[in-house]
C-alpha cells in the first residue's frame, strides 16, 4: 500500500511483466480515464470497458464504469475525500 495516496491510486499487474505499474493523478482535483481494448474476430474492440475516476462538483470522489454495449456509466463507488 502506498504511503501517499491522492484521490485515486491505480496498480496494474499484468501476467508476464516483471514489474507492476502504480500511479495516481498529480493534482488535488485530478482523476483518471482507463480504456481496456480486447481482441475481437481478428480485429480490436477499442472500448470494451471504460473506467473513470473523477471529483464530483460536490467534492465527492466517484469511480464509474461502462461496458461496450452500454452507453451509460454505472457508478461503482462514491466516497468523501
Amino acid at each position: 500500500m502506498p504511503r501517499n495516496v491522492r484521490n485515486f491510486w491505480l496498480t496494474l499487474d499484468v501476467d508476464g511483466k516483471k514489474t507492476n505499474v502504480a500511479t495516481g493523478p498529480r493534482s488535488r482535483d485530478g482523476g483518471f480515464y482507463l480504456t481496456i481494448l480486447v481482441r475481437e474476430d481478428g480485429g480490436i474492440c477499442d472500448n470494451a470497458v471504460i473506467v473513470e475516476g473523477k471529483v464530483l462538483s460536490d467534492g465527492h470522489l466517484a469511480v464509474m464504469a461502462s461496458l461496450r454495449n452500454s452507453p451509460d456509466h454505472t457508478t461503482l463507488l462514491t466516497t468523501k475525500r
